[in-house]
């Protein structure tokens, strides 16, 4: 089994790859879905029975922690691939940067979808609490667990806890 690597020092390595993706964005280029450099997207818990995971493509890796109500639980990470042109192109086919999406008050007792998108070292965020019709968001996450969904994945640890959330996010 490999080594424990907290999803802090996995943020922390991804961070610091920021700097390159500025260069690569140009001074008056407008960024566009190719730019994104990382891809997070997590599931939070409720009072209930609802799966509970994070999913982090960057251009490292691809890493998986299941915390609750989910078939894998702890941290498991898969080689790269071709999952970060895949994200891209489902977050381009539902058109992330342009959802119609308004902030959410505070519901706690339902889970929340959280999708991030880092481009040009600017982080997009939306973070809907599963609470009302959002057939859009929900069509989202789909297309993008459909895409890890059969990945291979090799557990690299039993933690099973999110070491940082998607504010933070780089």
């Amino acid at each position: 089994m490999n080594a424990v690597k907290p999803m802090a020092v996995t943020l922390t390595m991804l961070l610091s790859c920021t700097a390159a993706s500025n260069a690569a964005c140009g001074k008056g280029k407008i960024p566009n879905y190719e730019d994104i450099t990382t891809v997070a997207y997590e599931r939070t818990n409720c009072f209930g029975h609802c799966p509970t995971y994070q999913v982090i493509i960057s251009k490292l890796e691809v890493t998986y922690v299941g915390a609750a109500w989910v078939d894998m639980t702890g941290t498991y990470e898969t080689p790269l691939g071709h999952t970060l042109p895949r994200a891209r192109s489902i977050l381009k086919a539902h058109n992330f940067y342009n959802l119609n999406y308004d902030d959410s008050p505070l519901v706690t007792d339902v889970p929340h979808y959280i999708v991030a998108a880092l481009r040009c070292g600017v982080t997009t965020k939306i973070d809907w609490p599963d609470f009302g019709p959002r057939a859009d968001i929900l069509s989202l996450f789909d297309d993008l667990d459909s895409m890890v969904e059969h990945l291979k994945w090799h557990k690299t640890s039993d933690k099973d806890d999110f070491s940082a959330d998607l504010d933070g996010y780089p």
